[in-house]
């Protein structure tokens, strides 16, 4: 989901990705947390955002990741809380329009990776292509208002200072 649904030239914008859970389902988070009785060899498949595909005129900062929260699984070993992603997560991408970009509709690709899990068992790794439209104003045109202001409450804006710095 992009925060805006127009940005200046020059403006930025965050897109948020939106994992919702089924309830006693999750998925490991970025980086994975293993815990001790796993053993440092486990092989965790972290959740992914790679950024496939950036319009001409836009920069891309790092992936912000949200904490983890606990769950219960029992992979034999017996019940232990590991950390992961549950219930409605949300990692953001921070996102700047060069001051010259182009006026037009831009789309940014993402691939969403993950290995969802229940309390016994770990199921093959997916992936999903994730497309977020947005436009970028004319020249001295104007930001749209955010369309969600509450989903992008976790947004740390620092994160436009990467992207700010890829642009110049």
């Amino acid at each position: 989901v992009a925060e805006r649904a127009r940005v200046a030239p020059g403006d930025r914008l965050a897109v948020a990705v939106v994992l919702d859970y089924a309830e006693s389902y999750h998925s490991w988070p970025n980086p994975p947390i293993i815990p001790p009785e796993f053993g440092a060899d486990f092989p965790a498949i972290p959740t992914t955002i790679d950024i496939v595909q950036v319009p001409e005129g836009v920069k891309v900062g790092r992936v912000q990741w949200p904490a983890p929260v606990a769950v219960t699984v029992d992979y034999g070993t017996g019940p232990i809380e590991l950390m992961s992603y549950a219930g409605r997560t949300v990692a953001y991408v921070p996102v700047v329009a060069d001051a010259d970009a182009a006026e037009g509709p831009a789309t940014l690709d993402l691939l969403v990776g993950y290995q969802a899990c229940d309390e016994t068992t770990c199921y093959p790794p997916e992936s999903l292509a994730v497309q977020v439209a947005f436009e970028v104003a004319a020249a001295g045109g104007s930001s749209a208002p955010p369309v969600d202001p509450a989903l992008f409450a976790g947004f740390d804006p620092a994160g436009f200072d990467v992207a700010q710095a890829a642009a110049a």
